[in-house]
């Protein structure tokens, strides 16, 4: 069974992540270069973190992947969720979301994404 994980935007796809092929060794060193990074400290939501945890980690790492995908960097956003699919083993999803210029960031872990399509009723005028 293949398992894939997407990153939307807005409700739109973006990306998506096969976890069924294995990272090669090269991209693992890179994680683990990431994770030795932050263990030094990070900061998030203009508030420095001198030893954030892995929420904090995943929460740091999917702000700079929306960065790069603003800045049309793909490979370093599809760097960025390589390190949020391999840290998070059970991430079925991550959601992203802008309002005014701000952007919230949502992890989802207990359902995939469906291909759902919203429909919008107009009420009948008599």
């Amino acid at each position: 069974m293949v398992e894939m994980v997407k990153l939307l935007v807005d409700d739109q796809i973006v990306l998506e992540y096969n976890k069924s092929i294995p990272l090669p060794e090269q991209q693992l060193g890179y994680l683990e270069k990431m994770d030795a990074m932050m263990t030094k400290g990070i900061e998030l939501g203009g508030n420095k973190i001198s030893q954030p945890d892995n929420t904090q980690k995943a929460q740091f790492v999917a702000l700079n992947m929306l960065i790069h995908l603003k800045q049309s960097d793909d490979t370093g956003a599809i760097a960025m969720f390589s390190y949020l699919v391999n840290r998070l083993p059970d991430l079925k999803q991550v959601k992203a979301k802008y309002i005014n210029d701000k952007v919230g960031i949502e992890f989802v872990f207990d359902r995939d994404h469906s291909n759902w399509q919203k429909v919008e009723f107009t009420p009948l005028k008599h």
